[in-house]
């Protein structure tokens, strides 16, 4: 509690009615503020339907908690203060206790039908554990449940999709592999008649020697030289982050003229 008062202290402590003012302050305020984060008009426990009445209970009006008093049906709820009075020490007889009620009546104060009902606690939880069963129910659902076309009514007639294209990032279950780059590296003849040579192919830096090399000997020779550059066979060997080395076999004869066209692919 945001006030208390210390009666620890000894040698008797005068009780004024300030002292018994700060004692409901302290109550009163704190109980209000809760009452008001419930709402305006809210029914808090009780008033049950019973037929032709509704039984007794609490209720929150205007931030403030009070009993509700039972009674027949009706359509409105109403707010009594009922005063009750005290004899001072003068002898005057004053009001001087107050007592907030809601009860049902026929005119004035709320209607009935705008006051909301709180759940316990224990419902709430029951209420969103069900939400929750029922959300992951339908989502299994959804992903196992599919539908043949011939099923589907009111589909088109035709399909027609229109051009586009997705970065490689966009594609789901996409292989796990990326070509780390692309070139030319001038061949020309590789080797003598029926020998063999091998050639460094350079390139800017992969950053590891883990890819592999797919690639073709592209013939530049003319029409009438191009059996030449069919005689060459050939393999890669020696793979570096930015080198590696094509071996060549020339099983043939003739000046080649070729070109190899390469793509380097991660694993």
């Amino acid at each position: 509690m945001y006030k208390r008062i210390d009666f620890s202290k000894l040698e008797g402590l005068a009780t004024y009615q300030d002292t018994l003012d700060f004692l409901q302050a302290s109550y009163r305020e704190t109980i209000s503020a809760i009452a008001m984060a419930f709402g305006s008009k809210v029914i808090v426990t009780g008033v049950v339907d019973l037929g032709v009445s509704y039984s007794d209970g609490w209720v929150i009006i205007d931030g403030e908690l009070m009993p509700f008093v039972p009674g027949l049906k009706a359509d409105r709820i109403i707010v009594e203060d009922i005063a009750d009075t005290e004899i001072f020490n003068d002898g005057s007889i004053q009001s001087v206790y107050y007592t907030k009620r809601a009860k049902f009546g026929n005119t004035g104060g709320y209607l009935f039908t705008d006051f909301i009902r709180v759940d316990t606690l224990t419902s709430i939880s029951q209420g969103l554990k069900g939400l929750i069963t029922a959300h992951n129910n339908l989502q299994a659902a959804f992903n196992t449940h599919t539908h043949s076309w011939n099923q589907i009514t009111d589909k088109p007639g035709s399909f027609n999709p229109s051009p586009h294209r997705h970065n490689w990032t966009d594609i789901d279950n996409r292989p796990p592999y990326s070509i780390l780059y692309a070139g030319i590296s001038w061949i020309g003849d590789p080797a003598t008649d029926n020998g063999q040579e091998w050639r460094w192919v350079f390139f800017p830096s992969v950053g590891t020697d883990r890819y592999i090399v797919a690639g073709t000997m592209n013939s530049q020779n003319d029409w009438n030289n191009w059996v030449a550059d069919n005689n060459v066979t050939w393999a890669v060997k020696d793979r570096e982050p930015a080198a590696f080395k094509v071996l060549c076999q020339d099983n043939g004869g003739g000046v080649q003229k070729l070109q190899f066209e390469y793509a380097l692919i991660s694993y």
